[in-house]
């Protein structure tokens, strides 16, 4: 392709039409009033594009997962607040997002969202990672989401990105090479620095070196974390500050120590839950909540339903 490709429309009809065809199916949900604003232009190379949307109205997508694609999204304006696979994230100036194939998601978009969205294909990410890793991918690649720009890779994907979006202005024929080089540049630093999941885990791993320190508390967190466990103890016992530890899942997981605790405990939770076996206090005390008040409601904020409605769904699902 040479050129970008322009689509802009009031009518909310065409909007879904238009999204469906480009991406994948969508389900848009007006928030208020069917008018819309919306545009989108996209400059595409192969199966990879460089987007940018607007529906110019609050507006919630829902979509049974993206086909076979990642979505780097980059809100310039507004933001978007999503449900992805099992996972509750918002993303602002400053917030980026990645999104994975095969999570199906709902997101609200605000009245001023305006994005840049890079479109990468599946291929792209697997040949990244193998290269970096040396091996081979047997399982996919499920990002974690949220992506904080003002953390050291942040800042170097805000970089990549203005460039690509510079790129992408003046796409032609004659730059198609310089756009391709601005692309694996974002598709590289993605797969170096990015925590990811694999064969659903709840703890998340990367490729980029990790600290001792911090790897030392990740392992306490998945032998303890039935028990009680503070910052101060996994400090204490691994023989450094709380700040240094705090800093650390900062830098290489972009989440406070207690953040990824509590993932790792909900997630065993969850299968407690839905397996029906214990009552749900038993479960709270299982992993570590004794208070069952605190436990419901951090598993609705990580899975969306309180955990009496998520074990009748599991129990309507098996009958």
């Amino acid at each position: 392709m040479a050129g970008i490709l322009t689509f802009t429309s009031g009518r909310f009809e065409d909007a879904q039409a238009h999204l469906t065809q480009s991406f994948c199916r969508h389900q848009l949900v007006p928030c208020g009033t069917r008018a819309v604003q919306f545009t989108h232009s996209a400059a595409a190379l192969g199966a990879n594009a460089f987007n940018t949307l607007s529906y110019g109205a609050e507006i919630e997508v829902q979509a049974k997962g993206l086909e076979d694609f990642y979505m780097f999204e980059m809100p310039l304006r507004g933001g978007v607040d999503i449900e992805i696979g099992q996972q509750q994230a918002r993303s602002a100036p400053g917030h980026a997002l990645c999104l994975s194939p095969g999570q199906w998601f709902r997101s609200r978009w605000r009245q001023d969202t305006y994005q840049w969205m890079l479109q990468i294909s599946r291929g792209a990410i697997e040949a990244a990672f193998e290269q970096r890793a040396r091996r081979r991918v047997a399982d996919d690649i499920v990002f974690d989401p949220v992506i904080d720009l003002r953390s050291e890779h942040g800042r170097a994907l805000l970089q990549s990105m203005q460039r690509l979006a510079a790129t992408s202005d003046a796409f032609d024929a004659q730059l198609t090479d310089s756009f391709q080089k601005q692309i694996d540049a974002v598709v590289s630093l993605l797969v170096a620095n990015l925590p990811y999941f694999r064969n659903g885990s709840p703890v998340p791993q990367r490729l980029h070196a990790t600290p001792r320190h911090v790897r030392r508390a990740m392992d306490i967190m998945q032998d303890r974390f039935a028990g009680p466990l503070s910052v101060a103890d996994l400090a204490d016992d691994i023989g450094v500050s709380e700040r240094a530890l705090y800093d650390g899942f900062q830098r290489y997981y972009q989440k406070p120590p207690y953040e990824v605790l509590m993932r790792i405990r909900m997630e065993h939770a969850r299968v407690l839950v839905r397996a029906g076996d214990l009552s749900l206090a038993d479960v709270a005390r299982r992993v570590g909540m004794a208070h069952q008040g605190r436990f419901s409601a951090q598993y609705k904020k990580s899975f969306g339903l309180r955990p009496l409605e998520d074990r009748r769904q599991a129990i309507g699902l098996k009958s």
